[in-house]
């Protein structure tokens, strides 16, 4: 079950599940009381939920995640996972489960102190009068560590819109790249 068709979890599902040469059936929700009910009562057996869900695959062993060039790869929180779910420690689980990549924070910004992209509050589709646009001051951080990452992941598909502007915008699309962190798993997969 998912938050309903196209929605951020829907659409992780579906990549996974093409990646990983495994079949997941949608069932679209419109509350998060349904989802639970249905899950309570054995209407579905699962909901999808892509770092959890990835991570027990790959803890169960029926995914196998093999060795590609290491690399330092920057975790960005998204808003909606982090502080509005507390759930910090399952994306960063999953990529320290993947062989050759190093898990760079994005310090002081991180976890509950995580530094927002602005597409959850719309940002991508307004244009900033004041200031500095919000993507563009969180691709300064992830610059400012100076860790050597190569790529900068999220579990949100606004998140990875944003950054990928920023990234743009600031013209070091050469220097770090945006990507899911699913996209890092689907890479790497053995069959």
């Amino acid at each position: 079950g998912s938050a309903g068709a196209g929605s951020q979890t829907h659409l992780a599902g579906a990549y996974f599940a093409s990646k990983a040469g495994i079949q997941l059936t949608h069932v679209p929700y419109r509350t998060g009381a349904d989802v639970i009910s249905d899950l309570v009562t054995n209407r579905i057996q699962s909901v999808f939920v892509p770092a959890p869900f990835v991570m027990g695959q790959i803890t169960e062993g029926k995914l196998k995640v093999g060795r590609g060039m290491a690399e330092a790869v920057a975790y960005h929180d998204p808003c909606y996972l982090g502080r509005h779910n507390g759930v910090y420690d399952q994306p960063r689980a999953v990529l320290d489960a993947i062989p050759g990549v190093q898990r760079v924070e994005i310090e002081p910004h991180n976890r509950e102190r995580g530094f927002c992209c602005g597409a959850g509050g719309g940002r991508m589709w307004m244009e900033e009068k004041i200031g500095q646009r919000v993507n563009h001051r969180r691709v300064e951080q992830i610059l400012a560590i100076n860790s050597g990452a190569t790529k900068v992941a999220s579990g949100c598909p606004f998140c990875l819109i944003m950054l990928e502007e920023g990234v743009g915008a600031k013209g070091v699309q050469e220097q770090i790249r945006p990507v899911d962190v699913l996209e890092l798993v689907a890479g790497r997969l053995e069959n």
